[in-house]
C-alpha cells in the first residue's frame, strides 16, 4: 500500500514538473534521505519504495516519454546535512523534484 502511494505521489509531482524539462531525455528527481545514522532504517525502507515506483514508472514508458532517474543523497539523519544535500539536488543535480527527507521519531 505504501509503495503505491508513493508511486502516485511522485507521479502527480512529476507530471506537473516536467513540462520544464524540455529537450532532455531524461527527467531527474532527487532524493534525499536518512541513509546512515540512527534513521538509516527508514531512509533504506524509503529508498526502496522509491526505487520501486521508479522502476514501475519506467517500464510503463517514464513520463511523457522520458525515463526518469533518481539522484539520492544521504543527510546522515542530521539537519544541516540534509539542507546541503537539498541544496546540491537541486543547485548543482538540477532535479525537476525532491523528495525527502526521513526523520527519527526517537
Amino acid at each position: 500500500m505504501f509503495g503505491r502511494k508513493l508511486l502516485i505521489a511522485i507521479a502527480a509531482c512529476l507530471l506537473l514538473s516536467a513540462c520544464a524539462q524540455t529537450g532532455q531525455d531524461t527527467i531527474k528527481i532527487g532524493a534525499v534521505l536518512s541513509l546512515s545514522g540512527p534513521a538509516a532504517a527508514y531512509g533504506d525502507a524509503s529508498r526502496q519504495a522509491i526505487d520501486l515506483a521508479v522502476q514501475e514508472i519506467n517500464a510503463g514508458g517514464g513520463i511523457n516519454g522520458k525515463e526518469l532517474v533518481v539522484v539520492y543523497e544521504d543527510d546522515h539523519t542530521n539537519a544541516q546535512q540534509a539542507v546541503s544535500a537539498f541544496q546540491k539536488v537541486a543547485n548543482i543535480d538540477g532535479v525537476a523534484a525532491v523528495i525527502g527527507g526521513t526523520w527519527d521519531f526517537n
